[in-house]
């Protein structure tokens, strides 16, 4: 039988990578746990493919902490829009 795990990365964001930086940076403020992913790819080629996906950096927190975590990002996304 396969163990079920109810704590698996999610994620939260995806940018550029400066703004992943500062997503992660506010969330570990907030005590939550952040990690980066697809940063190698996504810090060296964003312009090319920042009509989708693919080619950005992804911000992931734990499944338990999804609530708060989409707290923060919603307000780094409004700060954003209102400057």
């Amino acid at each position: 039988m396969t163990p079920v795990h109810d704590d698996v990365p999610v994620t939260v964001y995806s940018g550029m990578l400066w703004e992943a930086e500062l997503v992660k940076a506010m969330l570990l403020d907030a005590e939550i746990y952040a990690f980066l992913s697809d940063k190698i790819f996504g810090g060296v080629m964003p312009p090319i493919y920042s009509a989708t996906d693919t080619g950005q950096v992804k911000v992931k927190v734990s499944s338990r902490d999804i609530e708060r975590a989409q707290a923060v990002v919603a307000e780094f996304v409004k700060n954003r829009e209102t400057e």
